[in-house]
């Protein structure tokens, strides 16, 4: 099984250390949450379970939506417990306006694929913070579960069960509301080509069109947000790491020791 990915390259963010904010800046050494005490803490305030292991209740959830242009939007019960730094590193895209393409739609097939059950879509990551993150949590992938593919900005709706591939993805929410369920729907009734991967040789049945769309995200907590770290780029060279304050992010240069408000550019 391998699953196609594609991550746009870009150039590192500058170190510009520019301020446009009056505000007090928080202290970068302040003492920080572990972030998976911060998203135990964020579940339990909002009334969902703590234990890993147990299912995600999407009316309680925070929200990750992939908002498809001509479709609609695919609203993703984010799972903190499971994966925190990536449901941050998520929720800091969307709040940065982060868009990307669904390129790939396969229906439920006979065996372990192909077709492998997916909808896959690229997410724009010029700072390269999805591809940067290590693997997390142990949930199975299952109908309607949505993973990131480590080492990728690549995301995915899982459409079956897939046992085994939990051990490389990431599994960050679940799609199970019947709007988000028609909106992949609407996606694999698009026109499909076959494609071999150049590499692995793996057939993929891929959009004719691909399809734009755009993050949004709403309920991550600020506790979890602050309890992260972000290196603006995910060159161990960066100088640059993003921070949080209730929410709020704020960006500190390792070198230099300055703190803005505003986002190197």
């Amino acid at each position: 099984m391998v699953l196609e990915a594609s991550c746009p390259e870009s150039a590192a963010l500058q170190t510009v250390c520019a301020t446009s904010d009056d505000l007090e800046l928080p202290n970068c050494k302040r003492p920080r949450l572990d972030p998976v005490e911060a998203s135990a803490s964020s579940a339990s305030s909002s009334g969902s379970s703590s234990s890993s292991s147990s299912s995600v209740d999407a009316r309680n959830s925070p929200i990750f939506r992939l908002v498809v242009e001509g479709v609609g939007a695919i609203n993703v019960a984010m799972d903190p417990v499971n994966a925190p730094r990536t449901v941050a590193t998520l929720a800091v895209l969307a709040r940065w306006g982060a868009r990307g393409r669904v390129h790939r739609a396969e229906a439920v097939g006979g065996g372990d694929g192909p077709p492998y059950g997916l909808v896959q879509a690229t997410l724009d990551d010029p700072s390269k913070m999805l591809k940067a993150l290590r693997h997390e949590g142990a949930k199975p992938i299952m109908r309607g579960s949505v993973c990131l593919i480590g080492g990728t900005s690549d995301v995915f709706v899982s459409l079956a069960p897939h046992p085994g591939w939990e051990r490389s993805m990431t599994v960050f929410g679940k799609v199970s509301e019947p709007a988000s369920t028609a909106a992949v729907g609407a996606i694999l009734a698009k026109p499909i080509h076959q494609s071999k991967h150049p590499k692995h040789g793996t057939l993929m049945a891929m959009l004719d069109t691909k399809l734009g769309l755009h993050l949004e995200e709403s309920g991550v907590s600020a506790e979890l947000m602050d309890a992260i770290a972000f290196e603006a780029d995910a060159d161990e060279s960066s100088e640059w790491q993003v921070h949080f304050s209730k929410g709020r992010p704020y960006y500190h240069n390792k070198a230099t020791k300055a703190t803005q408000w505003t986002k190197p550019s």
